[in-house]
């Protein structure tokens, strides 16, 4: 299986999710999550950024960037990550949604408000 292939299903297993978690208006699939889980999570969706870096692919990921966090950072929380997360998500999902590929620009849009309550989450915690 290629590496679009893999992301494809990441993120149709993502969407899934995100389905789920809007019927019952949570975000319960990464609440129930450990920290390291969501830190595996983290550090595949920084290889697949890594890799379109090294294709070329033409995408500043300025929002994640300025976050300066990475899944190295295992002393910052689990509100960090899990933001990090949806922030990447949402770099993520808008690079393939400008290959036109089915239901990724909803991705990225699903994925920007889960970033956004996430941080929102976040401030209110600290």
């Amino acid at each position: 299986m290629d590496v679009a292939n893999i992301v494809r299903l990441i993120f149709y297993t993502v969407q899934d999710a995100q389905y789920l978690a809007s019927e019952v208006g949570t975000i319960s699939w990464l609440v129930g999550m450990h920290k390291d889980e969501l830190i595996q999570l983290h550090t595949l969706m920084a290889q697949i950024k890594r890799h379109f870096e090294y294709m070329g692919i033409d995408y500043k990921f300025s929002h994640y960037d300025s976050l300066a966090i990475s899944p190295l950072h295992v002393h910052r929380s689990k509100a960090e990550h899990k933001h990090a997360i949806f922030v990447l998500g949402n770099d993520l999902a808008s690079v393939l949604s400008k290959d036109d590929l089915s239901g990724m620009g909803r991705t990225s849009t699903r994925m920007q408000e889960l970033a956004q309550r996430a941080g929102i989450h976040l401030m209110k915690s600290t």
